[in-house]
């Protein structure tokens, strides 16, 4: 039976994610570590830092689960829905680049980082991006103007794509450990973590479970 871990943490940014989740990983020594930061670092305006800090604390985090022998997998941080953003972020708090563009940015660090460490990567932008209006929390869809946080759907879209990757690797991890922010963690957080409305680290869970 496989052992998923959500080390996720609300609001974190990949130097909380490399000071606070990181260690618990290292600890743990799971087979595999997923990872998926930066929503916070490019687009929350209370945390924003420069790409080059982003890319430099997430090949940090790569480079010592690396080398403590845990095998790396990479995502890149979801889209986000504009409009509802900027409802709470001013748009001067961007530099003159849009949150997409922000996001888009750190997608490509995500996958530059990939093949520098030789490791597998899930494009979640890709992924959230199919279907947006579905998969993102919206006014028309929960009555919440959020556009970053995810639906059921959407987290179920994220455990999917990392079952199919480990899948198309021919790999049954027997431990994995799941780093990252709110996305990762589950907003809002359903206790339990159910397949049906759980978090993705929950999902997933059910799903290796299911190769056991």
């Amino acid at each position: 039976m496989a052992t998923v871990y959500n080390l996720g943490i609300s609001g974190a940014t990949s130097a909380q994610v490399l000071r606070d989740e990181l260690p618990q990983a290292l600890e743990l020594k799971p087979e595999w570590a997923v990872v998926m930061a930066g929503t916070n670092d490019r687009i929350n305006s209370y945390a924003l830092v420069p790409a080059s800090e982003y890319e430099a604390n997430l090949r940090r985090i790569a480079e010592q689960l690396a080398s403590a022998g845990i095998r790396v997998m990479l995502m890149t941080p979801p889209p986000c829905i504009e409009e509802y953003l900027y409802t709470r972020h001013p748009k001067a708090a961007y530099g003159g680049h849009t949150p997409a563009d922000r996001l888009l940015e750190a997608g490509a660090i995500v996958k530059k980082l990939a093949s520098e460490f030789n490791a597998p990567c899930v494009d979640v932008h890709a992924v959230i991006g199919t279907d947006p209006a579905n998969l993102i929390r919206t006014v028309a869809n929960c009555g919440q103007p959020d556009g970053v946080h995810l639906l059921p759907a959407g987290y179920r879209a994220i455990a999917e794509a990392v079952f199919a990757k480990f899948r198309e690797l021919g790999i049954r991890p027997a431990s994995v450990a799941c780093l990252g922010d709110s996305l990762t963690f589950g907003h809002p957080r359903v206790e339990g973590g159910t397949p049906e409305n759980g978090t993705y680290p929950a999902v997933l869970s059910a799903k290796l479970t299911l190769l056991s």
